[in-house]
């Protein structure tokens, strides 16, 4: 996620949102990579890969709510936002093990990684996430660079 992190300071689409939604996809390799096994370094390179792309999601994400929502309204957003994110957490945990149990890990992983997939590809079915643009960036155009510090402080 750090490597995300610093990526992010270079990497700066247009439309941000849908670039974030999309890699928040890559979620789905991971369980899809237990499923089918992979050795251990193979999924030490996919939950690297993973954890950048998550990285631009959560990145994309917080500059979308911030850029969009009116400060008033903002943190009554963003505790709709983690009740929906922690209620969602135990109940999935809770669900794993029975449903392992009852159709087997392999299966239950696949179902996971189908799971995030149509998900991921839900929210790009929206055309608001699609279509949403960082404001004041034109195409093509270079970001600036910071203003040199005053009185020559370093």
């Amino acid at each position: 996620m750090v490597v995300g992190g610093l990526l992010a300071l270079r990497f700066r689409p247009q439309r941000l949102l849908m670039v974030g939604v999309a890699c928040s996809g890559s979620e789905a390799l991971l369980p899809a990579g237990l499923a089918v096994r992979l050795p251990v370094y193979s999924l030490a390179v996919v939950g690297f890969f993973c954890g950048v792309c998550i990285e631009q999601f959560g990145i994309a994400w917080e500059t979308s709510l911030q850029q969009e929502i009116p400060a008033a309204k903002l943190a009554r957003v963003y505790s709709y936002d983690m009740l929906g994110s922690f209620v969602a957490i135990p109940v999935a945990e809770v669900a794993t093990g029975p449903l392992a149990q009852a159709l087997g890990t392999r299966a239950s992983l696949l179902g996971a990684a189908g799971v995030i997939a149509v998900g991921t590809v839900a929210m790009l079915s929206v055309r608001d996430v699609r279509r949403l643009r960082v404001p004041g960036r034109v195409v093509g155009a270079e970001v600036p660079a910071a203003p040199a510090p005053v009185g020559g402080a370093a």
